[in-house]
């Protein structure tokens, strides 16, 4: 049985992944799109983030394209997922960030609302600032600690997706730092889920914060 702390994720990923699941089985070349993850480093740099890697590296085995970056390459990472997008070499464009790097994230996916490329999932994790959630991405995760150091999401004035704010209420906010090992397999979930056709989260048992 589910533990308490495993099962929001639990219900997000169930929802995800009922709400594609309408008629006929898919084949599984269909369930993987063509997908590409850019995950975004906090401060601390690879030293307190190797998790993003571990991460990048579970995907990559599942051959799903997957790279990491320091909250800075932003820029570099949206010009490659535009032209990625743009060349029909993915359909999926999916952002992880965690806490300087979360903010950067949500950057990210508006500087990719301004060229026209849709994000399927914007995911954070303990980020230290936020830009309003733009109108390209269809879904936003937020997973912060009580007391910590991230912020909520809040949804663009055009924003038509859905946004969950998680509390993650049995990880201490003195763990900002190591907030993304902790999450690592409940991201990993997350990000499987998404990195599937697109889907409507309407469906969600878990009701979106707007």
């Amino acid at each position: 049985m589910p533990s308490p702390r495993t099962l929001p994720a639990l219900l997000v990923v169930a929802g995800l992944l009922l709400a594609g699941s309408t008629g006929p089985a898919r084949a599984q070349s269909d369930l993987q799109p063509k997908t590409c993850v850019y995950l975004l480093r906090g401060l601390g740099g690879r030293i307190f983030t190797m998790a993003l890697d571990d991460l990048a590296t579970r995907l990559k085995e599942r051959s799903i394209c997957a790279k990491v970056g320091d909250f800075g390459d932003y820029p570099e990472m949206t010009k490659d997922a535009e032209n990625r997008y743009k060349s029909g070499e993915i359909q999926t464009v999916i952002i992880v960030g965690q806490s300087l790097g979360g903010g950067m994230a949500t950057r990210m996916a508006k500087s990719l609302n301004g060229s026209g490329v849709p994000v399927s999932l914007l995911l954070t994790v303990e980020p230290t600032f936020v830009l309003d959630v733009a109108a390209n991405v269809s879904t936003a995760i937020n997973l912060y600690l009580p007391n910590g150091l991230g912020r909520r999401l809040e949804p663009a004035a055009n924003f038509h997706g859905r946004i969950y704010n998680l509390d993650q209420k049995n990880v201490w906010a003195i763990e900002h730092i190591w907030s993304f090992a902790i999450l690592e397999d409940r991201i990993f979930d997350y990000v499987l889920a998404a990195a599937g056709p697109p889907v409507d989260v309407t469906g969600s048992i878990l009701s979106p914060v707007h």
